[in-house]
């Protein structure tokens, strides 16, 4: 479960690795 906010383009799955205004509890996303 993780709490996102996206303040990009709109993306179908949003990366906390891009360095944006994001809140990630668990860090799954980064390969």
């Amino acid at each position: 479960m993780f709490t996102v906010t996206w303040t990009g383009p709109r993306n179908p799955v949003p990366h906390p690795c891009i360095g944006k205004s994001v809140t990630v509890k668990i860090v799954d996303h980064c390969p």
